[in-house]
């Protein structure tokens, strides 16, 4: 098993940091605005693109990409910067993830991921915001997988030690970035009570074995594997914390608010990476159809007409996607006191946008070959790269579920509730 390079701190080590300890980190490379991570995050995405069709023809891991990501320190765009952290706005963070999809959409979606898993302290605590962990994500500049499958959650153990901590047993698939990120977060049925353990610990911890089972039609770069959890030992210091004055059957309400906002920014970012691929290969390699009566493909109506039906629907994508931004980033702002009813109708925008750039990426990435013909099939090029990614993404939760549960709310004002799993 490979394992990733933790840079300063190991995780037992959480407990003992005082705040003063750890200095704000700032790379000298790493911008200081969210313009700025916005626009090198594009400059990343541009280089990766010329690269990603033939690593992922040989199935080679993004591990050099995400080394850069780590050095610059993207891992840490949400993170306060009063805790070491670079403190983007929702809506900055999910455009630094559109230009990395564009680019990758494997690297942008590992990096969607880790935005709001590792979210998952200051998700639990209104009161400290995670403190303690953001200052040590920030400091050693972790990057987060996750172990969150739901299914069979009850044969998904952690059974209680006397000093605090949990021995994991069972098993977790889809588990996403799993030897490339440092760190992995894990849910598991306490056998104390009937509820939920979060807890994070390092991949290189013994009792864990990665299985090489990923072969899936998109999304091939991010290592989406099954992991066996044998007697794994977790301590006291690595179990995620709540303030909130409930039992934890399934995830914080701002998690999946969170997820539908960075995973739709993949989404929009991957359409938006075949637009301008197959923009550049209309001008400059499409041949000029047959009784066209123009003397370019870029001149060619229906392709003009078709390329206009893209830009309509991705602006209407981003413009949607920036709204919900501002309305979760206000959310945020009186996470304290909000409501479950404006829960669930934050959740119920965030449902919509995530639909939406599903239904919005799969048609266009889809189209694509319309506007570009028979020689853009080839392999080389790499098209169908983004359409199998959004598929492939798509599936991680049935789209026909979120929109019943959107009927629901549209036609008898019911907002949607949490999602517990015990």
């Amino acid at each position: 098993m490979p394992l990733t390079t933790l840079r300063h701190l190991k995780p037992e080590a959480l407990s003992k940091l005082a705040p003063e300890s750890l200095p704000p980190y700032h790379s000298p490379a790493a911008p200081t605005s969210g313009a700025d991570w916005i626009k090198l995050a594009r400059e990343l995405g541009s280089e990766w693109k010329k690269t990603v069709a033939g690593r992922e023809r040989r199935l080679e891991l993004p591990r050099k990409e995400l080394q850069v990501l780590r050095d610059l320190g993207f891992g840490n765009l949400l993170i306060p910067t009063k805790f070491g952290g670079h403190g983007l706005s929702f809506r900055d963070a999910a455009h630094v993830v559109i230009e990395l999809s564009k680019g990758d959409p494997n690297i942008g979606s590992i990096l969607c991921f880790h935005l709001y898993v590792s979210a998952l302290p200051r998700l639990f605590d209104f009161i400290d915001d995670g403190e303690r962990f953001d200052r040590a994500i920030a400091q050693n500049r972790w990057l987060w997988s996750k172990a969150h499958t739901s299914r069979n959650m009850k044969e998904f153990t952690a059974r209680p030690l006397p000093d605090g901590g949990f021995l994991l047993n069972g098993r977790k698939e889809w588990v996403t970035a799993a030897t490339l990120a440092d760190i992995t977060t894990v849910i598991a049925h306490r056998t104390d009570r009937d509820e939920i353990l979060f807890a994070y610990l390092p991949i290189d911890r013994p009792g864990l074995t990665f299985h090489d089972d990923w072969d899936h039609l998109g999304l091939r770069l991010t290592e989406t594997v099954t992991v066996d959890f044998h007697d794994v030992k977790v301590s006291a210091e690595e179990v995620i914390p709540s303030t909130h004055q409930q039992p934890i059957r399934g995830y914080p309400r701002f998690y999946g608010i969170l997820s539908s906002l960075f995973v739709s920014a993949t989404n929009l970012g991957a359409a938006l990476g075949s637009v301008e691929q197959g923009r550049d290969y209309t001008r400059n390699i499409t041949r000029n159809r047959r009784n066209s009566g123009v003397e370019s493909a870029a001149k060619d109506p229906y392709i003009l007409a078709d390329y206009g039906d893209f830009w309509i629907k991705l602006q209407a994508g981003l413009a949607l996607l920036d709204q919900y931004a501002g309305d979760v980033q206000a959310a945020y702002a009186r996470r304290r006191e909000i409501t479950e009813r404006e829960f669930g109708e934050l959740q119920a925008k965030g449902s919509a946008l995530r639909i939406y750039s599903t239904q919005v990426g799969l048609d266009i990435t889809s189209r694509i070959y319309e506007v570009t013909g028979a020689g853009a099939a080839a392999h080389r090029h790499g098209f169908d790269q983004y359409w199998r990614d959004i598929r492939t993404l798509s599936l991680h939760s049935p789209l026909i579920y979120v929109a019943k549960a959107l009927g629901n709310y549209a036609l008898n004002d019911e907002a949607p509730g949490p999602i517990n799993f015990i």
